[in-house]
């Protein structure tokens, strides 16, 4: 097996998630478009004696051309946590994608949230 380069290992060290590579997607920038979503990844750590779980999602424009990665909330890490257990939704999405819209929204307290459409 050839010797990583230099600047191969050290950003491979550097990402939680060999998806986290390109432009990093925020929220705002994906707002109320859709986009398609390629590769799933699960990463977990442990901060302060806790748990800490999220995914990281490959994000594509529809024509399924990649704009960078972004790094999903609770709900979105659901989703792809029950489509990566699966071998048969796994490849069904890195074949043909998922189309998703993230939209912000407000609580009836008026506390911010993003939905997840589908």
């Amino acid at each position: 097996m050839a010797k990583k380069s230099l600047m191969e290992l050290v950003t491979s060290k550097a990402m939680l998630s060999p998806l986290c590579v390109g432009t990093k997607m925020t929220t705002e920038q994906l707002a109320g478009k859709n986009i398609i979503i390629t590769d799933a990844d699960l990463v977990s750590y442990t901060e302060q004696d806790k748990v800490v779980e999220f995914v990281v999602l490959t994000v594509c424009d529809e024509n399924k051309k990649q704009l960078g990665y972004y790094q999903g909330g609770k709900a979105l890490t659901e989703i792809f946590a029950d489509v990566l257990a699966d071998e048969d939704y796994t490849k069904e999405m890195r074949n043909d994608g998922v189309k998703i819209r993230l939209v912000p929204k407000r609580t009836q307290n008026g506390n911010n949230f993003t939905a997840v459409e589908v």
